[in-house]
């Protein structure tokens, strides 16, 4: 079973944890199939992608559709599958769209500081000061900071799904 995917890589077409450098698609259609190879670490053995739900906690330089084959399980806010092939670069994600997610990251994360209470208000604030600081640096960073804000139990992995949502979003219009 095939299942198309999202997969952040760096610059080069190469994967952020493994080093390998993807074959990319050409104009006749998708890049070759890679089989799973596997490599120590707890997410050795696999293709990697993920859903629209998880796309910020894996950004990197460049956005691709990934077919994945084979038996897909989800795992840990990833999808892995025996083998995959690059199908197409996302063109969308670029500094400009990195930025507008940040800055709307910030802009909630200044809402949600604006209304903690008590001994919450300092920490939610801390957190906005830190998602700033790495606005310009790494907009993984930055996200990570301003979904901790969210100082309710559930608060940082709900704000997380929010710029997942936000992110599909952008990249769907």
């Amino acid at each position: 079973m095939t299942v198309l995917a999202y997969k952040f890589l760096r610059h080069g077409s190469v994967g952020p944890f493994s080093g390998f450098a993807w074959p990319e698609p050409g104009p006749a259609g998708p890049g070759p199939w890679v089989e799973a190879r596997p490599f120590r670490g707890a997410c050795g053995g696999g293709i990697h992608g993920c859903d629209a739900d998880h796309l910020v906690y894996w950004l990197n330089d460049a956005l691709w559709i990934i077919e994945l084959d084979g038996e897909v399980a989800a795992a840990d806010k990833k999808l892995i599958a025996p083998r995959g092939r690059l199908v197409r670069r996302v063109t969308a994600w670029n500094r400009e769209l990195a930025r507008r997610l940040v800055d709307a990251g910030i802009a909630r994360a200044r809402e949600l500081a604006a209304a903690a209470a008590g001994a919450g208000a300092a920490l939610a604030q801390g957190y906005l000061a830190d998602a700033i600081t790495f606005a310009d640096l790494d907009a993984g960073a930055s996200l990570f900071c301003a979904a901790h804000a969210a100082l309710a139990e559930d608060g940082f992995a709900r704000e997380r799904a929010w710029q997942s949502r936000w992110l599909a979003s952008q990249l769907a219009a």
